[in-house]
C-alpha cells in the first residue's frame, strides 16, 4: 500500500512539474504583458477586422495575413524549431502594411537548455528566449535593438535590459511557416514568418 501512495505521489509530481514548465514564462512577465501575450491572436483578428478592413481593402497582403492566421495551429517541439531559417517582418498600423524582404534569423540551445531566437541581420533586431505554453503555442520574451546595438533581453530575465526595449509575443507552426506575432493591440502588430 505505501508503494501505491509512493508512485501516486511521484506521478502527482509529474504532473505539477509539467504544468508550471508549460507556464514558466509567467514568472518572467510582467502582469500586462501576460494579457497581452494571451490575447494576441485576438488582438489581431480585431485590429483586421475592425480597425483595418475599411481602409485596407486594397492591400493583398492583409488578405494573405487573414489567410494564414485562419489556418490551424499545429503541434511543433523543441526539435522542430532548432536551426536556420529565413524570416520577415509584417508590420501593420494605421498608416499601412509593411513588408520586408527574408533576412537571416536562428533559433538554437543555449548551455542552460533553453531556446533562444536571434534575428541576425537587417538594421531592426530582436532576440529573444521562447517558452513553450501548449503543444502548438511558444511564447517569446524578448529585446529589440538596431543596427549594431548589442542584443537586449527581456527585462524580467536580465536585470541588465531595459523595460522600454522589452518585446513579447507568440510562436505558431501554420501549414509550411512558422509565425512569431509581436506586441499585438487593436491598433497595430507585427508578424515574423519563418520558413527554412
Amino acid at each position: 500500500m505505501v508503494e501505491i501512495k509512493n508512485i501516486v505521489c511521484a506521478c502527482a509530481l509529474l504532473i505539477s512539474f509539467t504544468v508550471h514548465a508549460d507556464n514558466e514564462w509567467r514568472s518572467y512577465a510582467q502582469e500586462n504583458d501576460s494579457v497581452k501575450i494571451d490575447n494576441i491572436f485576438a488582438n489581431i483578428d480585431f485590429a483586421n477586422t475592425q480597425k483595418f478592413s475599411e481602409f485596407m481593402q486594397e492591400y493583398d497582403e492583409l488578405a494573405r495575413i487573414k489567410t494564414l492566421l485562419s489556418q490551424p495551429n499545429l503541434p511543433i517541439n523543441a526539435e522542430g524549431l532548432l536551426g536556420d531559417w529565413r524570416c520577415r517582418s509584417i508590420q501593420v498600423d494605421n498608416s499601412g502594411i509593411y513588408s520586408y524582404r527574408y533576412f537571416n534569423c536562428k533559433i538554437s540551445q543555449t548551455e542552460q537548455n533553453q531556446l533562444l531566437f536571434e534575428k541576425l541581420s537587417g538594421s531592426q533586431k530582436k532576440t529573444g528566449y521562447l517558452f513553450q505554453d501548449s503543444s502548438t503555442d511558444w511564447v517569446f520574451l524578448g529585446g529589440a535593438s538596431v543596427n549594431d546595438e548589442p542584443q537586449l533581453h527581456y527585462s524580467g530575465i536580465s536585470s541588465e535590459s531595459n523595460r522600454e526595449y522589452d518585446v513579447i509575443g507568440k510562436l505558431v507552426q501554420k501549414k509550411d511557416k512558422l509565425v512569431i506575432a509581436f506586441d499585438a493591440d487593436n491598433s497595430s502588430y507585427e508578424l515574423y514568418e519563418l520558413i527554412r
